[in-house]
């Protein structure tokens, strides 16, 4: 695609979600055609955000990083989106229901990278400084922008952020007290009803694993996370739509509870 086409394909996506509204799909001529093309718009996307005062991006959230969610959205691999600034919530959160298109909830755990993270290559798990990460539990508020988001095509998901919207994290904790990492429950209630439950080994094997493959995309890209940045690490069950008036609580074995209240 041409910059010119990024910039207003960009534009379409970002007026929609100011707007609140549902698109069908992004145009024929300024879908994105491959991948690269879709993470170019999203970038462009970011900046639309920041230029007009909506949002800056300050980290990532990652989609599909569990079996559930790949199934669920028929996508094999990870993808990425930003996380805003003026969509970063903390504790609980209350939110007017009519300001979303069309609200979900994914239960999370999220980091807080510490220092910026450089490597000179490729990077594994065992590699990650794990005293360098703060961990929370938290709640990603997704929001579904498209009018039928089965039919839409991986690429135009990811130019649009991948469902991002906000988040909410709990209270903090630093990973060195947590040492089974990979094998924490979190329950998803609504309503004071359990309505599912997922375990961290669901992310990746490992929920590290998912933040050691952002780090590798962004490498290739002449990028990477920088201190003060936030990563979600994808969700540990299906995507939960809600409606108005709804409670709701993740649950975390050893992190705590996060609270999110529509109105």
């Amino acid at each position: 695609m041409n910059p010119e086409n990024i910039k207003m394909s960009a534009g379409i996506l970002a007026l929609n979600r100011i707007k609140k509204q549902q698109l069908k799909e992004i145009p024929d001529k300024l879908k994105p055609e491959n991948i690269h093309d879709a993470y170019k718009i999203q970038e462009q996307m970011h900046n639309i955000f920041q230029e007009i005062n909506f949002g800056k991006r300050i980290g990532y959230k990652i989609g599909c990083t569990s079996s559930v969610m790949r199934k669920y959205l028929d996508i094999n691999e990870p993808c990425y989106g930003g996380i805003l600034n003026t969509g970063t919530n903390y504790i609980s959160a209350n939110k007017n229901f009519q300001d979303f298109s069309m609200p979900g909830v994914e239960i999370e755990i999220a980091v807080f990278v510490n220092e910026d993270f450089k490597f000179s290559n490729e990077t594994t798990i065992d590699e990650i400084p794990l005293d360098k990460l703060t961990l929370f539990p938290a709640i990603e508020l997704v929001d579904n922008r498209w009018i039928d988001y089965k039919i839409i095509d991986k690429n135009s998901l990811i130019a649009d952020d991948f469902f991002a919207s906000e988040i909410i994290l709990g209270n903090p904790l630093p990973s060195h007290k947590i040492n089974n990492l990979d094998n924490l429950t979190g329950k998803l209630i609504i309503n004071e009803d359990q309505v599912s439950e997922g375990n961290t080994k669901n992310i990746m094997k490992h929920p590290i694993n998912a933040l050691s493959w952002l780090i590798n995309i962004l490498q290739k890209k002449d990028k990477f996370l920088k201190q003060g940045e936030i990563v979600m690490l994808g969700s540990m069950t299906q995507t939960k739509w809600v409606s108005k008036n709804d409670e709701i609580i993740a649950s975390f074995d050893a992190l705590g509870d996060v609270l999110l209240k529509f109105r």
